[in-house]
């Protein structure tokens, strides 16, 4: 069955993304042997997907005189994982470039190509002290889930890079007790161009952890985390946001077979914003998953998340996200499974739509002089609404093992968002920011992933 699971998660992305690759994470590759190359081993891999979408861009059926874009979609992906274990440490790096083009060439593509590198070094310097080495960058346009956790982000052409190393610092006192000091950096560049809305950021912090472990399979712990980010906003009337974070917690982890099977963490979060054009955030952080086995052939998992993220609209500093997410798995035989993935999810923004000229505005952002923005003059329909967009999704799908280096998986998703924002488009009001999309995709992997 572990084959199967492990094809299953392809189409557990969150609703709001635009649906792209994600690479496995590391702890995939457990259970296969791999190709022995002296004192590597190596993992290659290649898929090859393709997908078809009637509403490509997310456009709402709402707008005038606009028809949704249908296109195909084709991605072609080899991956290769190497893994050296050390007789005290363990070395791993992960690299996978993604080949993408649309059928309609209405999708006008900067770079059809992305890239997705991983490392991870694991040293026991002495028998109580560890130091974990890890990195993760990524150079595309598409996968919005990297930089856009909560799905604010509908879809993306704009080439971007994402640079995220940390480190981490385990000391052991006794067999129960862990302690860990983990520093992280991130850095998110945007090709420069017209119509840009995104903004960079620099982002440096650090994360303080203790850990008990109340049996081989379960530990608890509690974490506090730091977080400074420095917004280069390119509407410069708000001018560049500076965001402080603090967040303290607990959190439990049950493992059964390496893997993680129950989890979650729940904690007190706090986002102080100097500039920009909302406030301040103060409120609960949960993350929480749940898997459950009752019986060798059937597997449920459950997630619910609640957090804030900062946001790219600009006079919001933040948004709430509300995102739960059901999975249930069926194996068929020995080389075959189905699934259904449902996921409910809401944004609740920190402040009300407010399109009004600021101190810190030009007076050509008024070219009319009748004290609003003239950039977004058209959202007046929603001056003073606190956004609110919600979005469901269902995936069905069915995967088979053909062999034990080719996967096949076809499945179909369906997702749908409204949103309370209207716009004024030529003198008619329209709800832009409502879409539904319906996707088919198959999916075909050949190696040892």
């Amino acid at each position: 069955m572990t084959a199967l699971v492990l094809l299953g998660p392809v189409v557990s992305q969150t609703v709001w993304a635009q649906s792209t690759y994600s690479p496995p994470q590391f702890g995939n590759q457990t259970s296969n042997p791999g190709i022995n190359a002296g004192r590597f081993i190596l993992y290659p891999a290649v898929s090859f997907n393709y997908a078809h979408d009637d509403n490509m861009f997310y456009q709402s059926d709402d707008l005038p005189g606009v028809e949704p874009v249908e296109s195909g979609r084709i991605e072609i992906v080899p991956r290769l994982l190497i893994d050296l274990p050390l007789s005290r440490s363990r070395v791993r790096l992960q690299y996978a470039p993604l080949f993408r083009d649309y059928l309609n060439h209405e999708v006008a593509q900067v770079n059809k190509w992305s890239h997705f590198f991983d490392f991870e070094a694991s040293i026991l310097m002495a028998d109580v002290f560890t130091v974990a080495l890890r990195d993760h960058y990524v150079s595309g346009s598409q996968e919005v889930q990297e930089f856009d956790p909560g799905g604010e982000i509908r879809f993306n052409l704009a080439p971007f890079t994402l640079h995220e190393p940390s480190v981490e610092f385990s000391l052991d006192a006794g067999v129960r007790h862990r302690f860990s000091f983990i520093p992280r950096f991130s850095t998110l560049d945007f090709d420069e161009g017209p119509g840009q809305i995104f903004y960079d950021y620099k982002r440096r912090g650090y994360e303080g952890r203790y850990t008990f472990k109340v049996s081989p399979e379960t530990q608890v712990f509690a974490y506090t985390i730091s977080d400074y980010t420095q917004q280069e906003r390119i509407q410069t009337f708000y001018g560049d946001v500076d965001v402080d974070l603090r967040t303290t917690g607990i959190g439990l982890q049950r493992l059964a077979g390496g893997i993680i099977t129950t989890g979650g963490s729940i904690g007190w979060e706090q986002q102080d914003y100097t500039g920009g054009g909302g406030g301040d955030y103060a409120g609960i952080a949960a993350d929480i998953n749940v898997g459950l086995s009752p019986s060798d052939v059937m597997r449920f998992e459950l997630m619910f998340r609640r957090g804030a993220f900062q946001s790219f609209y600009v006079n919001n500093n933040y948004y709430i996200n509300l995102e739960g997410r059901l999975r249930m798995l069926r194996q068929l035989g020995r080389s075959a499974f189905w699934q259904v993935a449902l996921t409910l999810a809401q944004n609740d923004y920190g402040d009300a739509t407010d399109v009004t000229m600021t101190a810190n505005n030009v007076p050509s952002d008024d070219t009319d002089n009748d004290g609003y923005i003239d950039l977004f003059e058209s959202f007046l329909p929603s001056q003073g609404v606190v956004r609110r967009d919600q979005a469901a999704a269902i995936d069905l799908s069915a995967g088979w093992r053909l062999r034990p280096t080719l996967r096949f998986l076809v499945g179909y998703n369906h997702q749908r968002r409204d949103s309370n924002v209207v716009q004024d488009i030529g003198g008619e009001f329209a709800e832009t920011a409502d879409y539904t999309d319906n996707r088919v995709y198959v999916t075909l992997e050949m190696g040892f992933l």
